[in-house]
């Protein structure tokens, strides 16, 4: 199996980019630090694979009803049914469907120029991304309480039970439930 290197995609670029090199032969953390530019991480994706977690703090995570005979056009339906909960333009936003169950359907949503950002600057360090997930959803999950990091001077909350199967549905693909931002 692939060593992983992890690095956090932040909402402001002037901070530091933390990473890590993680081994699954080893179970353990090989490598890491902070970086001041992806393009100094380039060397540690040599030969491994790279999955980026989006902060998100720049991010909304959310759920919506899929009104019957949408689930197909689900892609081209989604903006429209999430245009009257969002403060911006949809025209201005991504969206990432993360899972559908049922009449459920849990949504990532980031703007578009933090993504185009996100996207430019992995391209321009020859980055290339296997998965790019929410940090708050590769936080551990408890039946009570909440779980909590610690991140560039900024605190990343997963309570429950708002997420339930998410970060499953992120790391291993099986289905998940929303997650909301903090």
């Amino acid at each position: 199996m692939s060593e992983i290197l992890t690095i956090r995609l932040n909402s402001d670029p002037q901070e530091l980019i933390p990473w890590l090199v993680w081994s699954p032969a080893q179970q353990a953390v090989i490598a890491s630090g902070e970086a001041e530019t992806l393009t100094q991480l380039a060397d540690y994706a040599t030969e491994r694979d790279v999955v980026a977690l989006a902060d998100s703090a720049a991010l909304t995570l959310t759920s919506v009803t899929i009104p019957a005979g949408s689930e197909r056009q689900l892609e081209t339906v989604l903006p429209f049914l999430l245009e009257d909960d969002l403060a911006q333009d949809v025209d201005l936003l991504h969206l990432a469907l993360l899972a559908k169950q049922g009449d459920r359907a849990e949504v990532a949503i980031v703007e578009h120029r933090i993504m185009q950002r996100w996207l430019e600057e992995l391209g321009d360090a020859g980055l290339v991304l296997r998965r790019l997930v929410p940090d708050c959803l590769c936080l551990p999950l408890h039946d009570e309480g909440f779980s909590a990091a610690k991140l560039n001077q900024r605190c990343c909350f997963v309570l429950m039970p708002i997420m339930v199967q998410c970060r499953r549905k992120l790391v291993a693909d099986v289905d998940c439930q929303p997650q909301r931002n903090p």
